[in-house]
């Protein structure tokens, strides 16, 4: 949790944002997709997508258990 807390804090810094700032896109990508409701699910996407890569990640490093599901 801690090296998740400092990557997130890194990653602020570099691109100048907030994560409790949602009143206006401070990324180009979020300005690409318009007004405040898109560009918060794209935020939400992007968020889902990292979360997905270091899920994976953490699956084939042996971080996570992974349940097999049986064929019936």
């Amino acid at each position: 949790m801690f090296t998740y807390t400092a990557l997130i804090y890194v990653w602020d810094v570099i691109f100048d944002q907030n994560i409790m700032d949602l009143i206006e896109p401070t990324l180009d990508l979020e300005r690409a997709f318009g007004s405040w409701p898109i560009y918060v699910f794209v935020d939400i996407l992007i968020a889902l997508v990292w979360f997905g890569a270091i899920y994976m990640l953490a699956g084939r490093l042996g971080f996570v258990a992974r349940v097999e599901h049986k064929n019936r």
